[in-house]
């Protein structure tokens, strides 16, 4: 008598369906296949434990008294099972098993058509995934995000980030004079942020829908200053060609901010009293008197005190100006902020450029928090672009960051990390990061203000305090500003 095993074929389909039944027994999903007559053919070793049957028990059961014995163990989830956010496909539904030790837990299930040969009448497949581990980790990111969003309320206002007492007691201020169309100036190091603060105020007063338009002092050319500020008549000078408004009238219903006001020059300073004293301007070559409806936001990192003492800056004017001081602090006077900060560049930045970058690590961070910033949150937003352009991994290394930040000590433990430890004045810091921007720029001075996060005026100024020049370089001149 011939068996079924002396046949090359069978003996192939039934080591098939062997190899076939240990996958589907070694997978985590619980599976069950019925025939086209709706019986159970098959099931794996977790549908069996899911059910609490033996696949002898199981095989030939009809659908539908299968279907009634997984009723009474299943139920249809609650809409409070999913506040998480886990999304159900349109192939399943999602079911929970209450009573199987083993298999407990929240499974989806989801229906695939399955036919052995042509001929044959499609069966199907029945897959139950058990989903309770994804759905808990839905709820730890839901968490995750609650908590972030929370941290990023608690410890920011408006675009400025930074919960440190000093940040506060910025936060309490614009909050105070906000609503009040005062003359504020904003006094602080370069870098620190002081056209954010001015953002603030704007955006947190009575003339949020109208503009705010910033305008620096410094970088207008000294006989462009007065037709940038008040505007021109057609042939007030060569070159005007036409009627210009200046920023008084752009800026009309909004708020104007002055930046670096102290580098305004003298006849300039005269002007801006006469409109601060008596709302009204006139335009260059203009007799017209036009009236002022702006908030007027001026901004230094110079001593105003010191500049009225040398007579370089009206006193008058200063007095004008400081109806309401804020200093902003310079970030080595909130390192407690540097964390927030440096995650907050580094996820829009990565963002920005398309990359994927989780975090910084003990090491980078360590080395941020120990250099002294003579460029403050400029310099920090600054360092951060350029480590993420550099990074390759999914955390941000120390190596991507300068070379400087690795050459300073503020009383940390750098040296466990194997960095070079001394301790260094902010100004030897200032000159030696100047100094390189102009080698790593070619001596493009527009180029290296840019990288140091100043402007151009400023990089003038600090160069001739330290006495840097830009060095020729073989086969090209100095290149300009």
């Amino acid at each position: 008598m011939e068996h079924d095993d002396d046949f090359p074929e069978t003996r192939e389909i039934a080591m098939t369906n062997r190899t076939l039944a240990a996958v589907l027994d070694a997978t985590e999903d619980a599976m069950v296949m019925y025939d086209a007559s709706g019986r159970v053919v098959f099931a794996n070793g977790k549908f069996e434990t899911l059910c609490g049957r033996s696949g002898a028990e199981l095989r030939g059961t009809p659908s539908k008294v299968l279907a009634h014995t997984l009723g009474e163990r299943f139920r249809t989830p609650r809409v409070a099972d999913f506040e998480a956010g886990f999304v159900v496909g349109d192939t399943g539904n999602l079911v929970e098993d209450r009573q199987a030790a083993e298999g407990a837990g929240l499974f989806y299930r989801f229906t695939v058509s399955v036919r052995g040969r042509e001929e044959d009448e499609p069966g199907r497949l029945e897959i139950y995934r058990n989903v309770s581990r994804d759905i808990e980790v839905q709820k730890m990111r839901a968490e995750v995000v609650r908590l972030r969003g929370k941290l990023e309320r608690t410890h920011s206002f408006g675009e400025m980030v930074g919960g440190s007492r000093r940040m506060r007691e910025v936060y309490a201020l614009i909050r105070q004079a906000a609503s009040r169309d005062v003359t504020v100036l904003l006094r602080g190091e370069t870098g620190t942020g002081k056209e954010l603060v001015a953002g603030s105020f704007h955006a947190n007063s009575a003339r949020r829908d109208g503009p705010f338009l910033a305008i620096s002092c410094a970088a207008i050319p000294e006989g462009l200053i007065d037709s940038e500020l008040f505007g021109h008549r057609k042939g007030a000078f060569t070159g005007a060609a036409e009627d210009r408004r200046g920023a008084f009238e752009r800026a009309r219903g909004g708020t104007l901010f002055l930046n670096e006001i102290g580098d305004m020059r003298p006849t300039t300073q005269v002007k801006l009293l006469r409109v601060l004293r008596d709302l009204e301007f006139q335009r260059v070559g203009g007799t017209r008197l036009r009236q002022a409806d702006v908030r007027v936001i001026a901004a230094t990192n110079r001593n105003l005190e010191e500049a009225v003492q040398k007579g370089e800056f009206r006193h008058d004017l200063f007095h004008r100006l400081s109806v309401f001081p804020v200093t902003v602090p310079p970030l080595r006077e909130r390192r407690e902020d540097i964390p927030l900060l440096a995650d907050h560049f580094l996820k829009r930045l990565a963002r920005r450029a398309g990359k994927s970058i989780e975090g910084l690590s003990t090491a980078a961070m360590q080395l941020l928090l120990q250099y002294g910033w003579p460029g403050n949150v400029r310099e920090l937003k600054n360092v951060m672009q350029r480590a993420v352009r550099l990074e390759a991994s999914e955390v941000l290394q120390a190596d991507s960051l300068p070379r400087r930040l690795t050459l300073t000590d503020a009383g940390s433990d750098a040296a466990s990390y194997g960095y070079k430890r001394e301790i260094r004045a902010l100004t030897a810091m200032e000159r030696e990061a100047i100094s390189e921007a102009l080698e790593i720029s070619g001596n493009n001075i527009a180029a290296a203000s840019r990288g140091l996060g100043i402007n151009r005026a400023t990089l003038y100024r600090k160069m001739k305090k330290y006495d840097l020049r830009p060095r020729r370089q073989a086969g090209r001149g100095v290149p300009g500003p």
